[in-house]
């Protein structure tokens, strides 16, 4: 596929982007972290950048593929942020209680006029503008992709587990099939069974020009060189030279389909 290094492009950006800022915020510390000196510093400011970063990164990925898969990039990262930000404060907290920094007032007799959840409201007060801005330098790749809107959106459908194949698949893809707990991929170039369920498959092909025609099969429409129909039973042949049954459940959708596209195999 065009852009099968898409995701793991995102990822050594994401990576680059959250050591930057850990080196810089070091960099302009005007006093070494205590007890630990220079290097002590750049060390606390890259774990805590670090798991601030990644927090965020495993909520948008819940977001996108769970909660909210189908808004845009914007969406997604300020709901990711949102929902990081108080396990990023209560992590970073007791990160910083066991190195000895007790930003919780702890060391402090007057903190106990107010409670600790008053403190810990004012922690996230404290640390929301630093967080919100990391997330959206993390969010550059996804908010500032130089592809029309349309392409964006079917990079990101198409890529969801096709992505992760190693190695990469080569050649447009033409059908899938289900094989009980594997999948069949078959490419202008090759097939290849793989271990995945074919439902989720077929969520990440939606924008994909195909469809489902069978409980067990998919295949774009590029793939259809002609039709059977005998009675109430109605096949496709691909490009490949297999014949696949059309379950009734999406004949009539194929069938519109065909009629658009490709008129010259409606056949009554």
């Amino acid at each position: 596929m065009a852009v099968s290094n898409r995701l793991r492009q995102e990822s050594y950006l994401f990576l680059f982007i959250a050591l930057s800022c850990a080196f810089l915020i070091a960099a302009s510390q005007s006093s070494p972290t205590q007890g630990g000196g220079v290097i002590g510093g750049y060390i606390y400011w890259v774990l805590r950048i670090l798991i601030e970063a990644f927090l965020f990164f495993a909520f948008r990925e819940v977001v996108e593929r769970y909660l909210l898969p189908n808004k845009s990039a914007i969406t997604t990262a300020s709901m990711a942020c949102a929902l990081s930000l108080i396990p990023f404060v209560l992590a970073i907290t007791a990160f910083d209680l066991i190195l000895g920094y007790p930003e919780l007032g702890i060391e402090d007799s007057g903190t106990t006029e107010h409670g600790r959840l008053a403190e810990f409201g004012l922690e996230l007060v404290y640390l929301s503008d630093n967080h919100f801005a990391l997330c959206l330098l993390l969010s550059v790749f996804r908010l500032f992709q130089f592809n029309g809107p349309n392409e964006t959106k079917k990079q990101l459908d198409e890529e969801g587990f096709l992505q992760t194949i190693d190695p990469q698949l080569h050649g447009d893809i033409l059908w899938i099939t289900a094989q009980e707990h594997y999948v069949k991929i078959v490419t202008t170039k090759e097939s290849r069974t793989v271990l995945h369920r074919f439902s989720d498959l077929i969520r990440d092909l939606s924008s994909y020009p195909g469809m489902q025609v069978h409980r067990s099969h998919w295949v774009t429409f590029d793939a259809i060189t002609d039709l059977e129909k005998s009675g109430q039973t109605m096949k496709v042949i691909l490009s490949t030279g297999d014949i696949i049954p059309i379950s009734r459940t999406y004949r009539s959708q194929l069938e519109e389909k065909i009629a658009e596209t490709m008129p010259e195999l409606h056949k009554e």
